[in-house]
């Protein structure tokens, strides 16, 4: 089943990679963090691959890794493709509804799906999935394809403002950040000197560490005290 929001990827995924490769992520800082807590294992589960961009680099770093990428939108996984070759299985899928008819060690969300965010205040579950329940479908899913110990592990990013960017080939990036009670709206702008290149709307879902903590004990999982400390959320299958 595809997810409604697909088709708001479309156009986005061909200046995706120019946009966070321009200082929006740090990916060196990223994949280092990543390999401590994916440690010896090798069987891992990308969890909306994207464009491919972390899941290049730990191949890189570590080719014995058996990768498999999912992700709801088929142009993000085209370019996925393309980046990887045969490197890595992937597939178009739904968080809330997968299967894959396989276990994992490790699988991981580095924005695709959920994140964390540190205000300086609280921390918070930043999620692409709108309904609570589509939230604790997608993390019971994600136990179901991990043996038990497997680590969860979401990255952390800091809080989404207004900001402006320079990209490439005299692209200027834009995005304007309106906060509500359930979440967050995030307006790209991608501009080339007075023309609007692309303009793409999308939703956050925000909920408590408490909120957060609670759905995914649900689904099975606790914190995993035994990761390394290199600022990402590590949870493990009970």
């Amino acid at each position: 089943m595809k997810n409604k929001k697909s088709n708001k990827y479309k156009e986005l995924a061909g200046l995706y990679d120019d946009l966070v490769t321009s200082g929006y992520y740090n990916y060196e800082s990223m994949l280092e963090a990543m390999l401590r807590v994916i440690g010896p294992h090798t069987k891992v589960l990308d969890l909306g691959i994207g464009t491919a961009l972390l899941a290049e680099r730990l191949l890189t770093a570590r080719p014995e890794i058996l990768l498999t990428g999912i992700d709801f939108s088929p142009d993000m996984l085209q370019h996925a493709r393309q980046r990887l070759s045969n490197c890595a299985r992937l597939y178009e899928a739904n968080v809330v509804d997968f299967d894959l008819g396989e276990i994992f060690e490790c699988a991981f969300s580095n924005s695709g799906i959920w994140n964390f965010i540190e205000t300086g205040e609280e921390l918070l579950l930043c999620s692409h999935l709108d309904k609570r329940t589509d939230n604790e479908q997608g993390f019971e899913r994600v136990a179901a394809h991990l043996c038990p110990g497997g680590r969860f592990v979401l990255n952390v990013q800091g809080e989404h403002r207004n900001m402006e960017l320079e990209i490439s080939n005299g692209v200027q990036y834009q995005q304007v950040v309106y906060h509500h009670q359930d979440g967050f709206t995030k307006e790209y702008y991608f501009k080339r000197g007075d023309e609007l290149s692309l303009h793409q709307t999308l939703d956050f879902r925000i909920f408590s560490l408490e909120e957060a903590d609670e759905m995914l004990y649900q689904a099975g999982f606790e914190r995993d005290l035994t990761a390394p400390s290199v600022g990402l959320h590590v949870f493990r299958k009970r």
